[in-house]
Formats: structure tokens, C-alpha cells, sequence
């Protein structure tokens, strides 16, 4: 199923593999094999988990970043 919705999509565009359901090894594994083997380049999470982990996180630096620029 990734790989064709990948090629429906987006046929030259990567892969990237996120979210919740990506935090389980074994489905993140096959789906980028199964990637993979149909010649698409696939990006996981290797430092910041992909599920609520990595939410909270990008709005932690959002709101460093927001407040640096308000910053006098």
C-alpha cells in the first residue's frame, strides 16, 4: 500500500516516515524495504521519536524561536 500511494502521489519526491504508527519497528522496517526496493529514498526519526515526543518538540523550538525574535 506505501508503495503505490508513493507513486500516486509523489514518484520522485522521498519518503518520509512519521507519526505514531512508526514508532513500531517492525511496520517501519518493512515499509521502507518495501520502499526501498521500489527504487524510493525513505527518511525515519532516528533522534526525536515520531509520535507526541517529536510534536512537542517542534513546539518547543518554535516557541525559542518565536520568543528570540520578539526578544528587545
Amino acid at each position: 500500500m506505501a508503495v503505490h500511494v508513493a507513486k500516486s502521489v509523489s514518484p520522485e519526491l522521498p519518503i518520509v516516515l512519521t507519526g505514531g504508527c512508526f514508532q513500531n519497528g517492525l511496520l517501519t522496517e518493512r515499509v521502507r524495504s518495501r520502499l526501498s526496493e521500489a527504487g524510493r529514498l525513505v527518511y525515519t526519526h532516528k533522534r526525536v521519536p515520531p509520535g507526541d515526543g517529536g510534536i512537542a518538540l517542534g513546539q518547543v523550538l518554535l516557541a525559542l524561536l518565536s520568543a528570540e525574535s520578539h526578544a528587545v
